[in-house]
């Protein structure tokens, strides 16, 4: 398939272009440094903590699934990040950097709850026995770090 064609086929195609360019170097070839975050630079600081009285729930393999959300639409996550359970407690900063798809950026919301959630299993529903912890709807110019605690089991 040749780059004009790909073209025509909107983003996805332009999408698809790169991918074939980038495939066509090389292993040689370092990957790009991320790009910095766009929009109007929100950025959110975030701790999260697993509550002491959950701790002998934690197993070998949990992974700890952080979102932000917007109180509004709480089915649409606009940035994420995946981390060990082992490394609880875990600092991270949620930004557009983070965004699933590129329509769906933090820096597009006013509000937002930050979401945590230990799963036994790959996915984005939370599963019964999981546990889970989020923030109380904040704004999203809060400069202070946000504080989840992990602190209840999915019913």
């Amino acid at each position: 398939m040749k780059e004009p064609a790909l073209l025509r086929h909107g983003a996805w195609g332009i999408a698809l272009a790169v991918i074939l360019a980038a495939c066509s170097r090389g292993t040689d070839t370092a990957p790009a440094a991320p790009t910095p975050a766009t929009g109007n630079g929100t950025s959110l600081r975030v701790r999260v903590l697993l509550a002491p009285a959950l701790n002998d729930r934690l197993q070998p393999g949990d992974v700890v699934y952080v979102s932000a959300r917007s109180p509004e639409n709480p089915a649409q996550v606009y940035a994420e990040a995946r981390y060990s359970a082992r490394d609880l407690p875990v600092e991270l900063v949620l930004d557009d950097t983070k965004a699933p798809a590129a329509a769906t950026r933090l820096s597009e919301i006013r509000r937002v709850v930050v979401g945590a959630r230990i799963a036994k299993a790959p996915g984005r529903m939370a599963q019964r026995g999981e546990l889970e912890g989020a923030s109380a709807p904040l704004p999203t110019s809060v400069k202070e770090t946000i504080v989840v605690s992990v602190n209840r089991v999915v019913p």
